[in-house]
């Protein structure tokens, strides 16, 4: 994301990161310009790749390459910024966040600090298009992360090979290596799209690209002479390579979804066209008149402390919004972030980076330490309650972060089962279980309230085990968060243990009939389930349908009663909207968010997922298979309700919250 300073520099090549930021900028304020301007981000990882490359290459050649001078560089260019950013972003922070809110932020900064983001949304499968991620305001320091990653190692690696191989050897190792990262990133892809997305080592291809680029123009200068000696002809495919690159560029901004379709194959149009604009020199038309005029090279010039704070600025704004802010709400965030680049680039990074002295470099390591330090006091204090940002009392609201694990059920269930076990809980650590609650991430949300019905009406125990975004599905190995192979573990483990006498089957049923997220919000979600059994098999009824029954009959094989358990309505927008419980907003809007879905809506969706769990459940003799419709306790006439007896019920777009799970659980009834 940063622009580096080497010999032989090129105007175009900082016009090209306009185009890069502009294309991110313009995705994340406007996306219904631009809905594949996030690709500028692999643009901005070949760059990197080409001039960090070349630094180190031309370093070695001349035999003056030294680790230090390379690291204290990179120190001095990305840090200013860096340091500027999260200080302010934990000040307003500090301002306007609730607790939790700021606690999150808090494991944000330390993550930024410590450039592993992408490891930290990672663990909190965060999905990059997710809309809920808009209110991470250090979500893109995901991307810095993969970078600061790359430059680690491969100065190592290229002093290494350098050092054995000769130049053309040196090619073919990095083009071993560009391949072995690309494939296994195409890999993985296929698995678990999230993973794909946030692995350094899935997104080192890019870089590398960026590398070959650099060791064809520094070793294979003439390499158009393979071709001819025409001084014409060499222009000729230099303009159209350029040409050629910036169309892909443009294709990819203009039609590449934001889904889990990216990266994959996907990802080689934005660094296939990136390679080909650098690989066709300045001389070349569009790179000289276009890129290297004074406007682009003036905003690519910013285009480290655009892209750093132009994410914080409209993640501020929807938090403040509780949800996608007005038109100009999104423009003013843009041009002060414009204005905000500016001021860091004239005022910090041009008057600290070629600042003579080691100090320089020393304060910035030590400031940005410090920051870490206040970011992990934030986070392990609960994000600073004595600050009193917090709802309004009057407003009967809760947001919560389940505490999906309890440490004696880890130990006693996840270690046997599996790593994959997201929900492992149960309301008493005393008698062994008797009934069991399980799927996926709604299989918990069910949980506090059930394990209170169960405490108050019944006395029996509870046990919820559950994979976030895996319903149990017997013979789909993955669904669109990723690995599901671990619930034939837990149903193994159900099936065996004579003590559960009862098992209740929970799932986010539409979302995996239909492969699509519901609402606006969620239209980033596109996935396939695949059915392992028979993997010609593509219709979703029959895989979702098949692989459910098999669970059922599993299960009623064992001895065990079943109960499904039919669904809670899906929103399609965020709960937080419901109620303005900021202390303080943007606009002056007053209007409450009608706090419910349309029946018809609900049911529409609903209906084939409704109808396939009633045939389960006839398949089996009467009484051997019930379901509880929890949703008719949320839905009237005309409306289904995230906001009941002066309460929201819900946390996010889809789950329940505490008092939400509390609320239903008084209303179970299978039948």
């Amino acid at each position: 994301m940063h622009q580096t300073q080497s010999t032989n520099y090129r105007a175009d090549i900082d016009g090209l990161r306009a185009i890069a930021v502009s294309a991110v900028v313009i995705f994340h304020g406007f996306p219904e310009l631009l809905k594949g301007g996030f690709i500028g981000v692999d643009v901005f990882f070949v760059i990197s790749g080409y001039l960090i490359s070349k630094i180190i290459f031309l370093g070695i050649d001349n035999s003056r390459f030294s680790f230090i001078d390379f690291y204290n560089r990179r120190i001095r260019r990305i840090f200013p910024a860096l340091c500027a950013l999260i200080l302010c972003v934990l000040i307003v922070g500090y301002v306007l966040l609730f607790s939790d809110e700021y606690q999150n932020l808090g494991r944000q900064a330390v993550a930024g600090v410590l450039f592993y983001s992408n490891f930290a949304y990672l663990k909190d499968v965060t999905d990059y298009f997710n809309p809920l991620a808009e209110q991470k305001p250090l979500l893109h320091l995901w991307s810095l992360a993969i970078e600061e990653q790359f430059y680690i190692f491969w100065p190592l690696i290229i002093f290494n090979l350098s050092k054995f191989l000769s130049k053309a050897n040196l090619l073919k190792s990095l083009l071993i290596l560009f391949s072995l990262s690309f494939l296994w990133s195409i890999q993985v892809h296929l698995h678990d799209p999230i993973y794909a997305f946030y692995l350094p080592t899935t997104r080192a291809w890019e870089l590398i690209a960026g590398a070959i680029l650099a060791w064809l123009h520094l070793y294979k200068t003439d390499w158009y002479e393979q071709f001819t000696n025409n001084t014409s002809i060499k222009n000729f495919i230099s303009n159209f390579q350029s040409l050629i690159g910036i169309f892909l560029i443009l294709l990819g901004t203009l039609f590449i979804p934001k889904s889990n379709q990216f990266p994959g194959f996907l990802a080689l149009i934005p660094v296939a066209g990136a390679f080909l604009i650098i690989s066709a020199g300045e001389g070349a038309w569009f790179n000289k008149k276009i890129l290297s005029n004074k406007i682009a090279v003036a905003i690519g010039t910013i285009s480290y402390p655009l892209y750093l704070w132009h994410w914080p600025l409209l993640s501020f704004s929807n938090i403040l919004e509780s949800g996608k802010p007005e038109l100009w709400i999104r423009i003013s965030a843009v041009l002060l972030s414009i204005i905000f680049s500016i001021a860091t680039y004239l005022f910090l990074e041009k008057q600290i980076r070629f600042r003579p002295g080691k100090s320089v470099t020393v304060f910035l390591i030590t400031f940005l330490i410090g920051l870490g330090v206040i970011g992990q006091s934030i986070h392990s204090n609960k994000g600073w309650k004595f600050r009193g940002v917090s709802p309004p009392e009057e407003i009967p609201i809760e947001y919560l972060n389940w505490q999906s694990t309890q440490g004696d059920c880890v130990n006693e269930f996840k270690k046997s089962l599996g790593s994959g076990i997201t929900y492992c809980s149960r309301n008493s650590s005393g008698p062994v279980p008797t009934v069991a609650l399980i799927g996926d991430s709604h299989s918990f949300h069910f949980f506090y309230g059930l394990s209170e019905y169960f405490k108050l009406h019944t006395g029996e125990n509870l046990l919820n085990l559950g994979i976030i975004g895996c319903p149990m599905l017997l013979g789909v190995p993955k669904s669109y968060v990723g690995d599901c192979s671990n619930t034939k573990e837990i149903l193994d483990y159900i099936s065996k243990n004579p003590s559960i006498k009862k098992v209740l089957l929970s799932g986010r049923g539409p979302i995996y009939l239909t492969g699509k997220g519901f609402g606006e919000i969620e239209s980033h979600i596109d996935f396939k389930l695949i059915f392992t059994p028979d993997p010609n098999i593509t219709d979703r009824r029959i895989i979702y349908k098949t692989a459910f029954l098999n669970a059922v009959k599993m299960l009623i094989d064992a001895g065990k009663e079943v109960i499904i358990i039919s669904d809670t309505p899906e929103l399609g927008f965020h709960a937080k909207s419901c109620e303005n419980t900021r202390p303080y907003k943007i606009s002056r809007s007053k209007n409450k968010k009608l706090c419910a879905v349309p029946r018809y809506d609900f049911q529409e969706r609903s209906a084939e997922y409704h109808k396939i769990i009633n045939e389960i459940k006839d398949n089996f003799p009467k009484g051997k298979v019930k379901i509880w419709e929890s949703w008719r306790n949320l839905c009237d006439d005309n409306w289904c309700w995230a906001y009941k007896d002066g309460q929201v019920l819900f946390k996010d777009t889809n789950h329940l919250n505490e008092k939400g799970s509390y609320w239903i659980g008084k209303y179970y009834d299978p039948k």
